[in-house]
């Protein structure tokens, strides 16, 4: 069977359809978005980009990180396994959404113990 991995909304938890990934004040963001909420963004944005000049040509980004570590798309299924092994730790996890990094952390640990099948 495929794996899949599906993109939630960081608004409300809907479905993502992209990544939207803007900077602001010398930082680097990245945004998981529905369409109208990308749209909404992109109306937001477009009266300062109109009136903005462009700095940096576009070039490809490194993967974002997490505390140093190279970040990973995880598929349904182990999120899905993250949140059941969270539970019965009892650390508190959403149904949906981005799991808390310490408990992703706890669990790759427990994992690289072999703590974790």
């Amino acid at each position: 069977m495929a794996q899949r991995t599906v993109l939630v909304d960081d608004f409300d938890e809907s479905e993502a359809t992209q990544t939207v990934e803007f900077g602001y004040r010398g930082r680097q963001y990245a945004i998981d978005l529905n369409d109208e909420h990308a749209q909404e963004f992109d109306s937001l944005l477009s009266r300062y980009v109109a009136a903005a000049r462009n700095i940096t040509q576009p070039t490809a980004q490194p993967s974002p990180t997490r505390r140093g570590q190279p970040s990973r798309r995880r598929t349904a299924q182990e999120t899905a396994k993250i949140r059941e092994w969270a539970r019965d730790h009892d650390m508190k996890v959403s149904d949906r959404g981005r799991i808390p990094l310490n408990v992703l952390e706890q669990y790759d640990l427990a994992k690289s113990r072999g703590e974790v099948s």
